[in-house]
């Protein structure tokens, strides 16, 4: 009988990731000028289109093929990329850093999807946006060919991350499904009065000043914006 290994990451170290590269571009307008994250560059597509952009463009990544292959496509020189595991690891950027940032086909992989959320948020100014995608675990959930593993699948549900997000203090501005994936437009909400989320999870907390912050800036069913099926084929 085999044994299980603890730390998934030893077979992801190795690896370089596909990621969504430019397709985001269709879902959200790429940024021109700007500071911007990607959290798990992968074969760098989107690392390359935000270039063309004259973005000030910053990454990280777990694979080690992805920094090899950076170095060997010729844009590592151009991008500030480094090898880190966001599950565990500080961001190495200061409070309010980037204007954007971007985590597509990643957050399903990893072992702490929340630290990399806390992360992502701290480095984001406060108004920055936040563009995820992931494999919706409704759609393709599995181990078998055109199926999908994920750490937390029941985390990933709809309605499940969009709770999470609140608590997070993200807002979301945008949803749409592309065949079996999600795509989330975020807006960073935190200010200097807000509580943290440590102090929320452990209950020590203003209830009504939570609460009345929570239900403003959560999102909003009728004013959520959601594309209609197809709407994505017709962009392209």
């Amino acid at each position: 009988m085999g044994t299980f290994n603890q730390s998934a990451y030893e077979q992801l170290k190795g690896q370089r990731g596909v990621g969504a590269g430019s397709t985001s571009q269709y879902f959200y307008e790429m940024p021109r000028g700007k500071r911007v994250l990607e959290i798990g560059f992968g074969q760098g597509e989107l690392v390359q289109s935000l270039l063309e952009k004259n973005n000030a463009v910053y990454g990280v990544d777990i694979g080690l093929e992805s920094m090899t292959g950076a170095i060997k496509d010729g844009f590592i020189d151009k991008a500030h990329l480094l090898w880190l595991d966001v599950s565990t690891e500080r961001l190495p950027w200061l409070n309010d850093f980037f204007d954007t940032a971007y985590c597509t086909e990643c957050i399903e992989h990893l072992e702490n999807p929340g630290h990399m959320f806390l992360e992502a948020k701290r480095v984001l100014k406060p108004d920055g946006k936040f563009i995820v995608s992931f494999p919706r675990p409704e759609d393709n959930l599995g181990y078998g060919g055109g199926e999908h593993a994920h750490f937390y699948p029941g985390f990933l549900i709809r309605k499940s991350f969009r709770m999470f997000c609140q608590q997070m203090y993200f807002k979301i501005l945008k949803y749409f499904e592309f065949g079996s994936t999600a795509w989330y437009l975020l807006e960073n909400i935190k200010d200097n009065d807000q509580e943290g989320i440590h102090l929320v999870l452990q209950g020590n907390y203003d209830e009504e000043v939570l609460y009345g912050k929570l239900k403003e800036k959560a999102w909003d069913d009728k004013k959520e914006i959601r594309y209609p099926p197809k709407t994505m084929w017709k962009l392209l």
